[in-house]
Formats: C-alpha cells, sequence, structure tokens
C-alpha cells in the first residue's frame, strides 16, 4: 500500500514533541513519512540572540530525531553563503542527511552557487523557499522564481521551490517550463532538474487556479515533479492543520478532474493546448505528488 508523505516539516527553538509524538500526530493527519528539517542558520527572524548552534549540532540534532521516526528524513538547512558551506554539505551528506533546506532572506540564489555546486556533486537535492517572506523586512526580491534561473547550468542539480512562489505562481509554473525544456533539449545530464513544493504558501482561495494552470500549460512531466508538502512545525505538531492542508488540496484535485472529464469544457477552456486528444490528469497529480514524487526528489525509488 502507498504511503503519504509530507515534504515540508520544520524543527525551530523551543519545545518540540517527542518524536513518538510527533510520529503519533503526523498518522493522525494522514501521513505516514516525509521529512523534517533541521533548526535554522543564524537568522534574526528564528533566534532572538540572532545566533544559531554550530553547524554540526544542527546536523546531529535532526539526524537523532529522525532516527527515532519511521520513514521520515533528515533535511539540513542551510545558508549557502557562509564561507564553509561546502565543507557542511559535505560534512551532512557523509552523515546521512538526504537533502537542504535553504532560505535566501538576505541574499540572492546567485550568491550561492559555489555551494550548490558542491551539492551537485555530492548527489543531495536542495528545497528552496521561494515567494513572499513573512520576515519583517524587504527580503522577498531574493526569492522571486525568476531568481532560481541562474541554477540551470548546474549539471545533475535536483531541486525544489516552496509554496509554488506565491504570489508569484505564475512565474513558478514558467520557470518549471524553461527549466524542463532545457532538460528535454540538452538532456538530462547536462542541466538541473527543477520540483515544485506545493506547501502553503498560496492561501486557499488560490490554489484551484493555482493546480489547473500547471496542468493546463500542459508542461512535460508536470505529473511527475510536484511535491505535496503542509509546512507543519515538530514544535507541537497542529494534527488539524496537516489533514486540511492534505485533505482541501486532494478533494479540489478530484474536482478538478471530475469537471475536465468533460470534452465541452475541455475544449472551451484548454484552448490550443489538448488539440492533440490528451486530457490533463488532476487524479494522477494528486496521487503523484502525495505518493511517490518526494522519493524521487530524494533518490529513493518509489514502491510499487
Amino acid at each position: 500500500m502507498a504511503k503519504i508523505y509530507d515534504c515540508h516539516t520544520h524543527i525551530l527553538a523551543g519545545k518540540c514533541d517527542s518524536p513518538a509524538e510527533f510520529q503519533r500526530k503526523t498518522k493522525e493527519a494522514g501521513f505516514d513519512g516525509g521529512s523534517v528539517f533541521s533548526l535554522p542558520p543564524d537568522q534574526a527572524v528564528f533566534y532572538k540572540d540572532g545566533h544559531a548552534p554550530h553547524w554540526k549540532e544542527r546536523i546531529d540534532g535532526v539526524l537523532e530525531y529522525c532516527s527515532q521516526l519511521h520513514d521520515y528524513y533528515p533535511v539540513f538547512w542551510i545558508n549557502p553563503t557562509e564561507a564553509d558551506a561546502s565543507e557542511q554539505i559535505i560534512y551532512a551528506k557523509e552523515k546521512g542527511i538526504r537533502f537542504l533546506k535553504v532560505l535566501c532572506s538576505s541574499y540572492s540564489p546567485s550568491e550561492g552557487m559555489k555551494a550548490f555546486h558542491t551539492a551537485a556533486e555530492t548527489g543531495l537535492p536542495v528545497l528552496f523557499h521561494s515567494g513572499i517572506l513573512w520576515d519583517g523586512v524587504a527580503s522577498s526580491g531574493f526569492n522571486r522564481p525568476l531568481a532560481f534561473e541562474c541554477l540551470l547550468d548546474l549539471k545533475g542539480f535536483r531541486f525544489a521551490l516552496a509554496h509554488v512562489s506565491w504570489p508569484w505562481t505564475d512565474e513558478c509554473i514558467a520557470l518549471y517550463g524553461k527549466f524542463q525544456n532545457a532538460f528535454q533539449y540538452r538532456g538530462k545530464d547536462d542541466c538541473a532538474e527543477m520540483y515544485i513544493d506545493v506547501s502553503p504558501g498560496a492561501p486557499t482561495v488560490y490554489r484551484e487556479n493555482m493546480f489547473r494552470n500547471m496542468l493546463f500549460v500542459n508542461y512535460a512531466d508536470m505529473n511527475t515533479h510536484v511535491m505535496f508538502g503542509a509546512d507543519s512545525f515538530v514544535n507541537d505538531y497542529n494534527v488539524a492543520w496537516g489533514r486540511a492542508a492534505l485533505e482541501n488540496d486532494c478533494a479540489l484535485l478530484e474536482r478538478l478532474q471530475k469537471r475536465y472529464e468533460n470534452p465541452e469544457k475541455l475544449e472551451l477552456e484548454g484552448a490550443l493546448q489538448f488539440l492533440d486528444g490528451s486530457r490533463p490528469d488532476f487524479h494522477a497529480l494528486r496521487v503523484n505528488m502525495t505518493e511517490t514524487n518526494f522519493l524521487r526528489f530524494i533518490g529513493e525509488k518509489p514502491e510499487k
């Protein structure tokens, strides 16, 4: 039986649920596994004094927490502009970290390219915050989707943009199209591969049009490059939030599937994209984004 994965769960400073309590709560919310991010690096919005524990302590902490969970994979939250960022990445890989988390709060993605080259060389994917950033300072310009176009030439690099880059969701989808075009035109070994994390971010009122646009643009392999995330916290995990995020998206995608099974409705709204007789498969998107795409992202073989 397939498992449901949540790709986006934080640990922040302060009291956390025990691993056993966290696993119980996430199961109640509908999840069988996913990822847990380490404590963040030095950023004032997360620490009153602006100072995080040493990066080795943060890596060891998330590894220890996840070692007591089933099917949850440890993630290291890194600042790629730090002088020893490449050393941190190599250490993280050796210790068993499965991918990296990056939030560009005071620097552009292009300033972290040395670290991202190291991530590509070690085979560690990177999940980026993307979209408006609620941190009280002027930082969102660093997190617009097109700022990540600089990653295009990183051979063998897998990355994901979280929150569908809300409010720039259309820009995020267009950027996926550019990466996918390069991926197909140049070959999979010659450029980076982009995924999209649909965690909120995008509020409920935006999500129907967001999902509709994802498939109506008819870009190649979209169904296999979208991951579900709830954007939850190990600190007193909110079962109702996680369950609602999962159930609302799944129900929405099934409604879209039913709506566009009507050929006349599709022809009216789909314009030229589906004149070849194909159909947007929202059901496949729901299944893949919750069950298999996360495993593909981290380099695991999805269960049959």
